[in-house]
């Protein structure tokens, strides 16, 4: 399989703190991680058999190593995905993906 895709994963919000030397409250930057990943859509029928519906448009992200954590949202180009199912392998883990509209 060729990885060269990427994932943007959101691993934490930024948040908004107060900062005594400017006397303002300032939002501090969101932590991102690439991750390169192979994607591919999954079948109507392997749909209907997973998830039991034939109306959800899925997509199947496989990275190599092991997850830093259970991703919650999924930036590809831009688009934003949520997670529906993370199922994590030996050397490897899958990420079900619905883009969110």
């Amino acid at each position: 399989m060729r990885y060269d895709k990427r994932l943007s994963v959101v691993l934490q919000r930024g948040q908004e703190e107060y900062n005594p030397l400017t006397h303002r409250i300032e939002k501090t930057e969101d932590v991102i991680e690439e991750i390169p990943c192979y994607l591919s859509p999954i079948s109507l029928e392997r749909s209907m058999a997973i998830f039991g519906t034939y109306d959800k448009r899925i997509i199947v992200a496989r990275c190599q190593g092991k997850p830093s954590k259970v991703h919650q949202e999924v930036y590809i180009e831009g688009q934003k995905y949520k997670v529906i199912r993370q199922i994590a392998y030996r050397l490897r883990y899958e990420l079900y993906l619905e883009v969110v509209r």
